[in-house]
């Protein structure tokens, strides 16, 4: 739901239970500007107790989550609602899938030091209600939460987890300046978009194509870049999928569509996308998380080859060899997870932070500037407006030779995440599409 005054429109929405977790941080704001208030009100009015969480903080941990789910289960809650930033609906998240299947809620995290259970009840339903201009986390599927036991911090999600209910209204946003809400904005656009293909039972994707024509940016000034979840793997399904997202999405294509993992039935997709390629309502596919093993064999078994194949590349996993084989084979790498999020020390990393120091930038910036220079296409993520301006500005400068053998050495060969050949992530990825 999208636009002023949508939380007044709450209580006559079909609400998932009868008896809401109201999910809030430890901060004043939402009770100082009234909105807890106004969301009780709006739940009462639909014949909905509720009682609240306010113990999440900036950084949301893993025990307040579950204290969190201790306290739904406590108070019989049969959904939560998020009411906050990014933040609130991060651990939202973490509390509605540790309520359902009680326990250590690193036995549901897939990455680190995580056990990789996959959760066998369904998580409680939740409805999302931002109170800053667009964090993103309203429409997807996946929390960050921060373990200082085992120093981590990492992503927590399910593709159970996208929200019921999701309000995006900018009278509960008149406290966050006009500039963040711009550049946030556009981040929730980009996060709901990927949700749309990826995920045919999300509802976002109306709400996505009238933020797209309400914004007035040309279309062609946009780049939608999306994927395919397992979970819609197959020809048939992939391309009655496009044609409804594009329905919804107000567009007549997309500018680049992606398989998200190399499970399931991704011939069948690709089937799919080819098709859509030829009939021109997506302008260029490929692949992502595709290992070279994968790729060569799809990439030999397909008559449009993959454009892109996106994977996980940054400084302490360079992926060098993969690189020569998308090359080879006239592919794009493109990066996710370009700082690491923060693993390894990568923003105090003492090589980056030496070599920055000599052209007056920041690790970070030296980071994406070895990366730029390697041929990789870069897109990082952020919500701050001088960080997005901090990444634009790695253009004046170079890394010599030295500069680039130094960052070279950096290189573990590792994923920091996950490998897809790690027998228990594959067992994970695959019931996913189930």
């Amino acid at each position: 739901m999208f636009g002023a005054g949508k939380l007044n429109e709450l209580h006559n929405q079909q609400l998932p239970g009868k008896k809401a977790l109201l999910v809030i941080s430890n901060g004043k704001s939402t009770r100082v500007n009234g909105y807890l208030d106004r969301t009780v009100k709006e739940l009462e009015k639909a014949g909905v107790a509720s009682v609240v969480f306010d113990k999440v903080q900036a950084n949301p941990l893993k025990a307040t989550a579950e204290e969190g789910a201790m306290f739904a289960r406590e108070n019989n809650c049969d959904f939560a609602v998020a009411l906050g930033g990014g933040s609130v609906i991060d651990c939202t998240k973490a509390i509605c899938l540790n309520a359902t299947n009680p326990g250590d809620l690193w036995n549901y995290v897939f990455i680190g030091t995580g056990k990789r259970m996959v959760a066998k009840n369904n998580p409680l339903p939740f409805i999302a209600i931002t109170t800053t201009a667009g964090t993103g986390s309203e429409v997807d599927c996946a929390g960050v939460i921060s373990n200082p036991e085992t120093n981590e911090k990492v992503g927590v999600g399910d593709p159970r987890l996208f929200a019921t209910i999701a309000i995006v209204d900018p009278e509960l946003m008149t406290s966050v300046p006009p500039m963040f809400t711009a550049y946030q904005g556009f981040d929730a656009l980009f996060h709901s978009t990927e949700g749309c293909v990826c995920n045919k039972s999300n509802r976002n994707e109306e709400g996505v194509g009238n933020a797209i024509i309400k914004s007035g940016v040309p279309r062609a000034e946009l780049f939608i870049v999306t994927k395919v979840w397992i979970s819609n793997a197959g020809e048939e399904k992939v391309y009655a999928s496009i044609l409804e997202s594009l329905e919804k999405l107000q567009t007549n294509y997309i500018d680049l569509l992606l398989i998200h993992q190399p499970f399931g039935d991704y011939y069948g997709t690709y089937r799919a996308m080819e098709r859509a390629y030829r009939e021109g309502k997506v302008r260029a596919i490929g692949v992502s998380n595709f290992y070279p093993d994968r790729f060569i064999d799809l990439q030999a078994n397909v008559e449009v080859k993959p454009a892109v194949n996106q994977v996980e590349t940054h400084v302490f996993n360079q992926q060098i060899v993969a690189q020569e084989y998308m090359e080879k084979y006239g592919c794009q790498i493109m990066s996710w997870g370009l700082f690491a999020e923060g693993r390894n020390d990568f923003f105090k990393n003492e090589t980056l932070a030496e070599i920055g120091s000599g052209h007056g930038k920041s690790v970070a910036q030296v980071a994406l500037r070895y990366l730029l220079q390697r041929g990789v296409v870069l897109i990082p993520k952020s919500t701050h407006k001088e960080r997005m301006e901090q990444n634009l500005d790695i253009f004046d400068f170079s890394l010599n030779e030295e500069d680039m053998k130094a960052i070279e050495k950096l290189d573990t060969g590792k994923s920091l995440f996950f490998s897809h050949y790690d027998s228990q992530t594959v067992e994970f990825l695959t019931s996913l599409g189930k």
